[in-house]
């Protein structure tokens, strides 16, 4: 008989659950459960905590932290996050982390557990007992976010950079390269996330609640899957498209929809993270490459670079942009995005875009929120911004860039 498709990739190294903290109560926390029922089972003679593969499951949930409540959220994820903090705590015990431990104990306090008792997340005795016992230890210690100023998780190629480590004054930026066949995949190599201030300024949609359509051979059909939805180009008409495709036989994975020629730097001044997306376009849209840097200025702000070659222009070149900002194009060049408020109480960041009027039209378009989870994070709209390329041309590039 014809050979299989190729199964999926083993579990990074890293520990990296590809970049959704929110699936880490079930991913890496229910690894901590077992690793604790074996560890405490045996008095301490099955212990595996000095593990890199383990430790870097445990630190993923910190390091993929913006500010508060908000987590880098690429594929099905949620942008807010409550941390099973008494997990999150006593890993960081277990792995000798004392960032870790201590923002086990913020969580805590973020979560209001001293007056609120524990909630319904905890989902098991065996989960909730051990957080009560703990509990007077965790509410006294040291609670804090560690907010590294500096994060590259090369197995996922997930960039993170942030003004200045262990504060949420100034600006944030995660980005992604990857491939489109991951679990839970959304067409989104290149996307990236800005955030000032700890507000949600060019953000990621998340997913909707889940129905049969998301687990078919519809699930691009959903908006949030698709790459014109994020911060991505579209090109000669054409969007990313997954690595997972569907068949009579079952689904074949092409693991070679990815970024190429990917980078990373890091040093007082900025932080870089370049790639390339020509592999995750269809022919239709005619990429020889298309190199984006993804750059942040400490202090000043984040620019996003794209510099490509095309067979040819077949179609329309077009820039994507979203944003949880409201947003009014003000002349020469500046669209500016501005507070607003979002669910439960928050608001937006507010921001300034900055793009070439000689090279772009500009388009702005609500987008209602309908889903009922996506309306817990961020209200009733977000707004995508289109920057189409007037003349386009087989080679060409732009920047834009956001700054207060």
């Amino acid at each position: 008989p014809p050979p299989g498709p190729p199964a999926p990739p083993p579990p990074p190294a890293g520990g990296a659950a590809p970049a959704r903290p929110g699936p880490c109560a079930r991913a890496g926390a229910s690894l901590y459960d077992c690793l604790e029922w074996l560890y405490s089972a045996t008095g301490g003679s099955i212990d595996v905590y000095d593990e890199p593969l383990v430790q870097n499951i445990g630190k993923f949930i910190y390091r993929v932290q913006i500010a508060d409540q908000y987590f880098i959220n690429f594929a099905d994820a949620s942008p807010v996050v409550m941390p099973a903090f008494a997990v999150v705590y006593g890993y960081g015990k277990r792995i000798g982390d004392d960032a870790m431990v201590a923002f086990g104990a913020w969580s805590a306090k973020q979560q209001g557990v001293a007056e609120k008792g524990l909630s319904e997340s905890f989902g098991s005795m065996g989960r909730a007992l051990p957080a009560l016992f703990s509990l007077n230890e965790i509410l006294d210690a040291e609670a804090a976010q560690p907010l590294p100023r500096d994060v590259f998780l090369d197995e996922i190629e997930v960039f993170v950079a942030r003004d200045q480590g262990g504060s949420t004054d100034g600006f944030f930026v995660g980005a992604k390269g990857g491939h489109n066949a991951e679990s839970h995949n959304h067409n989104d190599i290149g996307h990236v996330v800005v955030y000032l201030d700890g507000k949600p300024v060019l953000v990621d949609a998340g997913v909707e609640t889940y129905t049969a359509k998301t687990f078919s051979s519809e699930r691009y059909d959903i908006w949030t899957m698709q790459s014109q939805y994020h911060t991505l180009p579209t090109v000669n008409g054409q969007m990313q498209i997954p690595g997972r495709v569907y068949s009579e036989a079952g689904i074949d994975y092409h693991y070679d929809i990815a970024a190429q020629d990917v980078s990373y730097a890091a040093s007082e001044a900025d932080a870089t993270f370049t790639l390339d997306l020509a592999q995750a376009y269809p022919p239709e849209a005619q990429i020889d490459s298309w190199m984006r840097t993804v750059v942040l200025h400490r202090g000043e702000g984040v620019t996003i670079a794209d510099q490509y070659a095309l067979k040819a222009v077949t179609g329309d070149v077009v820039m994507n942009v979203l944003t949880a900002c409201g947003a009014e194009d003000i002349g020469d060049g500046t669209i500016a995005l501005n507070e607003v408020e979002l669910a439960d109480g928050r608001v937006s960041g507010a921001a300034r875009l900055h793009y070439d009027a000689d090279v772009f039209d500009v388009a702005i378009e609500d987008i209602a929120i309908e889903d009922a989870r996506l309306k817990t994070i961020w209200g009733d709209l977000l707004r995508r911004i289109t920057l189409t390329v007037k003349n386009p041309e087989p080679q060409g590039g732009w920047t834009i860039r956001v700054t207060r």
